[in-house]
């Protein structure tokens, strides 16, 4: 039977935070979505029931505190979601009970909210999802109560193209796209007095076709949060609640046949439930269990089920997002304590420090360091006395640091690290200005006044050679490794046989680490 429309992580230690203290409604089946973008930015959207306003909160890379905000001024219904673009620009979807009520999608460009409706209507039980793909383009899977039917739309060119999916009343729904942007839906419907649960993609006809993944007799008056996951070889991996065994239930599709089995049959558990997968293409899956608390259940060889936050645990809406190194970071809403709540155990709270001086250990006043990678780029203060710096409560990832001053150059130049521990070893720099210079470079050789050139450099390799206009090399004045700061050498205007070298202009050439240059003398005699 179909009831789709036609054509139409681990080893970090785990830490938590408090994001907020929040009104919590689980009759409203509240979310709290959660996203990490490529600078370890972690971002979250939820609403706060009290106000009935959706509520953005970010925290920033290198920070400790979170920063809140209203995504818009309109009051909303409990549940929302959010996707992050590839550009880690926060995408939300939720549904506006404010005139004009529908479902509305917006956008953070700068600090600013985009807002746009995607479809209006009253209702008074919807479902939202959302994903962003690697085209920056958001795609959007709703309930359309109006029509008792489940909706997938899509941004075409800044206008929302949206048809019917499944032409029955939709509950609990969830949308994920694989690495080609092909959109792979899960919901939870009732059809003839029956609960069934679907799952669909899309084909290249633009139709979606998928079958029954789960069924059960009970009314889906018990809405629930369900999860949905794409891996590399297109494999679907879900998480949802079973009413016939009151537990969570993993199931897969490979292309070919669904296959699923229960992991938690504890009464309540899995009834809000999300699911990521991680480079090995293994889930992990975060969910409530009534009188039991936060739990997960991460596949390696087999299931391993862990509780994250133990209580009596009213909580709701969890979200799930992985970072490069398979760390997880979940979102969630504890309703016992009435708390917006943000668990990792990626490594958070890394130090980066070390000193930027001159080659004689000194501080070099104005010289600046700039952290980028994986962090927004940002300047580190350099201190004048000690030449010290130091940045602190940085996630794991890829940085650089590079100092900079006009006329300086450093060793190195910049430095690069991928650090996965909770510090990492000092990153110490020095630096001085780099530069060559003639002085007398018009003179008589017969007189006995050479040319003297000056330069300072790196440590390195230094060449300084003079050639005649021709590029006939007429003598070496240094040809070797040199120690940093400020060297001098004289030419007496003779060759390397030792002969004064004829009247005319010769081209002097010089290059070290950081600097090439090349001057004019002028032998007149």
């Amino acid at each position: 039977m179909s009831l789709l429309a036609a054509p139409g992580a681990v080893g970090a230690a785990v830490s938590m935070d408090t994001v907020m203290s929040v009104a919590v409604s689980t009759s409203g089946f509240m979310s709290a979505s959660i996203g990490l973008d490529s600078r370890n930015n972690v971002h979250m959207v939820f609403v706060d029931t009290t106000t009935q306003i959706l509520k953005y909160a970010k925290l920033s890379n290198g920070t400790t505190s979170w920063v809140v905000s209203d995504v818009t001024d309109k009051k909303v219904a409990p549940q929302s979601d959010m996707a992050l673009s590839p550009s880690g620009a926060p995408h939300v979807v939720y549904y506006q009970t404010d005139t004009p009520a529908g479902v509305k999608h917006a956008r953070l460009s700068g600090t600013t909210w985009v807002a746009g409706s995607v479809e209006d209507f009253v209702s008074t039980n919807t479902f939202v999802s959302i994903a962003v793909g690697s085209d920056d383009v958001p795609r959007l899977l709703y309930t359309q109560t109006v029509s008792s039917s489940t909706w997938y739309g899509k941004d075409v060119g800044g206008v929302w193209v949206s048809s019917m999916v499944i032409p029955v009343a939709g509950g609990p729904l969830t949308l994920a796209l694989d690495d080609t942007n092909t959109p792979y839906i899960l919901t939870v419907v009732d059809y003839l007095g029956d609960r069934y649960v679907i799952f669909a993609q899309q084909t290249v006809l633009g139709d979606f076709a998928g079958g029954t993944v789960f069924f059960t007799s009970d009314s889906l008056s018990k809405a629930q949060k369900i999860g949905l996951a794409i891996d590399k070889q297109k494999k679907a991996h879900m998480s949802y609640f079973d009413e016939n065994i009151g537990g969570l239930v993993y199931g897969s599709y490979d292309g070919i046949s669904f296959s699923s089995s229960t992991l938690d049959a504890s009464p309540g558990a899995g009834y809000f439930s999300d699911i990521v997968v991680n480079d090995l293409d293994k889930p992990m899956i975060v969910y409530s269990s009534t009188g039991v608390g936060f739990r997960s259940a991460v596949l390696g060889a087999s299931w391993t089920l862990s509780t994250l936050e133990p209580g009596a645990f009213n909580g709701v809406g969890p979200s799930l997002a992985m970072n490069r190194y398979n760390h997880y970071l979940a979102g969630y809403l504890n309703g016992d304590a009435n708390e917006l709540k943000f668990i990792t155990d990626a490594f958070r709270n890394m130090s980066i420090s070390g000193t930027v001086l001159d080659f004689m250990g000194s501080s070099i006043p104005g010289v600046t360091l700039t952290l980028s990678g994986g962090i927004a780029s940002s300047s580190l203060a350099v201190s004048g006395n000690g030449g010290g710096y130091s940045a602190d409560h940085l996630f794991e990832g890829p940085y650089t640091l590079t100092p900079s001053k006009e006329g300086y150059s450093f060793q190195p130049v910049s430095r690069s690290f991928s650090p996965l521990q909770s510090s990492v070893p000092l990153q110490n720099f020095q630096g001085g200005a780099v530069n060559f210079s003639a002085v007398g470079n018009l003179f008589n050789p017969v007189d006995g006044a050479p040319v003297a050139f000056n330069y300072s450099i790196l440590p390195g390799h230094v060449s300084l050679k003079v050639y005649s206009l021709r590029g006939t090399p007429v003598r070496t004045l240094v040809d070797q490794d040199e120690s940093a700061g400020n060297h001098s050498v004289f030419w007496d205007g003779r060759d390397s046989d030792g002969h004064v070298v004829a009247s005319g202009i010769y081209l002097v050439y010089f290059e070290a680490d950081q600097t090439k240059s090349t001057t004019k003398v002028a032998v007149v005699k």
